[in-house]
């Protein structure tokens, strides 16, 4: 008789399995306005625009989704960890973890040791709260469109020429949606394009592990430190084969104005 191999499950297929089963729990408005891979951010929003909830249950929720959550809202914290991190008693810091589970806010499962696992989930109810933030976000200036087909031509050539895949669009749709927003409180996008493909592209290897991910970290570090305001970053000197590939990404957007940079 044949031995049956098993294989052990991978990461992957674990993340898949919490992707079906949040699309099962989740209220369906929220994939109306979010995605998954946002969820744990958007589930802290979301708990926090809801006035159902009471301050210490805020408190718990905020806490392990800030300090512990995966990007699916999971996680296993001790809970003597959670009521370090809400400076209160270990029975307080428990009692709000019960109260968030017993109004559908997160599951709680007990697991074997001293630690529980908690699945952050969105109650029905909080249906206003998610259209709330959604409509919230969306309260940005309004981009005409010049500044969209240049945000498209920006993104496209940031993630490129950093090696990234075109084809995730989930994630390409976020790195456009950030230069959308920065660009659309420009006084000049001609003027400010530069800039932000210089800030992103500056001192940084050709080619990097996550293309993707470093954009969206300097385009939120410039959306914070520049958009809005009359400062600028510093020029910097760059070596001749960036300038080239900054220089390609301009003209890009030279093509997208019509105009010349």
């Amino acid at each position: 008789m044949k031995s049956r191999t098993t294989h052990p499950t991978t990461a992957s297929e674990n993340e898949s399995g919490k992707a079906a089963m949040l699309r099962l729990l989740l209220p369906p408005v929220y994939f109306e306005h979010f995605t998954l891979k946002e969820y744990r951010f958007r589930w802290a929003d979301i708990i926090s625009t809801d006035p159902s909830p009471t301050a210490r249950m805020h408190h718990a929720a905020l806490t392990i989704a800030m300090r512990n959550f995966d990007e699916f809202g999971s996680a296993h914290p001790r809970v003597d960890t959670i009521a370090k991190g809400m400076h209160v008693a270990v029975g307080t810091a428990r009692s709000a973890l019960h109260d968030l589970e017993r109004h559908g806010w997160m599951d709680i499962q007990q697991r074997d040791g001293t630690t529980n696992n908690y699945q952050a989930l969105l109650p029905v109810s909080c249906t206003p709260a998610i259209v709330e933030l959604a409509a919230r976000r969306t309260r940005q200036p309004s981009s005409g469109p010049d500044t969209l087909a240049v945000a498209y031509q920006v993104a496209t050539g940031l993630v490129t020429s950093l090696g990234g895949n075109l084809h995730d669009t989930e994630s390409f749709t976020r790195v456009r949606g950030q230069i959308t927003k920065i660009l659309a409180s420009a006084a000049d996008i001609e003027l400010e394009a530069p800039y932000v493909i210089d800030y992103v592209l500056d001192e940084l290897p050709r080619t990097v592990e996550n293309p993707v991910g470093l954009c969206h970290n300097r385009l939120a570090e410039y959306h914070r430190k520049f958009a809005r305001s009359r400062k600028r970053p510093a020029p910097v000197d760059v070596d001749p084969e960036r300038r080239a590939t900054v220089q390609g990404l301009l003209d890009m957007v030279t093509a997208a104005l019509g105009t010349s940079l």
